[in-house]
Formats: structure tokens, C-alpha cells, sequence
């Protein structure tokens, strides 16, 4: 690691404390490689980590839905 930090253009228009907690996690990566305790531990001091992660959770699920606005190829539009 180089110690930068670079954030995914996904992350625009997202509330502004899921921006904080992806900080927060890569800035905890600068001290504590990995996922162990010690590294949860530091994103913990942060209130709304739950939030946040949930939130991404929400968005990583939604992106393995199908597009319900595709329609099947040959279907008419009613």
C-alpha cells in the first residue's frame, strides 16, 4: 500500500455519513491491515457504522437484481 486513498465514483450521491464510514474503513486500513478485531474495533468509535454498512449492503444487494425495467426480448410495451 502507498498510503493513498481513492474513492469510487459509486460513491456520489450517497448520504454523506456512508461517505465518512468508507473513509474512515480505508484510513483504518493505514494502521490495521485486514478485517480482525483490532481494525473493527477503530470503526466502532464511529456512530454510524451499522447505518453505513447496512446502507452498502442495501446497494451491493440491489445491484445483483435483475433490471425489472428490461423487458424480454419481443415483449410490447402495454
Amino acid at each position: 500500500s502507498e498510503g493513498s486513498i481513492r474513492l469510487s465514483h459509486r460513491l456520489q450521491g450517497m448520504p454523506e455519513y456512508v461517505v465518512d464510514y468508507v473513509l474512515l474503513h480505508e484510513l483504518a486500513h493505514l494502521l490495521v491491515p485486514g478485517h480482525g478485531p483490532r481494525f473493527w474495533r477503530l470503526l466502532e468509535a464511529y456512530p454510524r457504522t451499522e447505518r453505513a454498512r447496512g446502507y452498502l449492503e442495501g446497494v451491493a444487494a440491489a445491484d445483483r437484481l435483475p433490471n425489472l425495467t428490461d423487458r424480454p426480448e419481443g415483449a410490447r410495451e402495454e
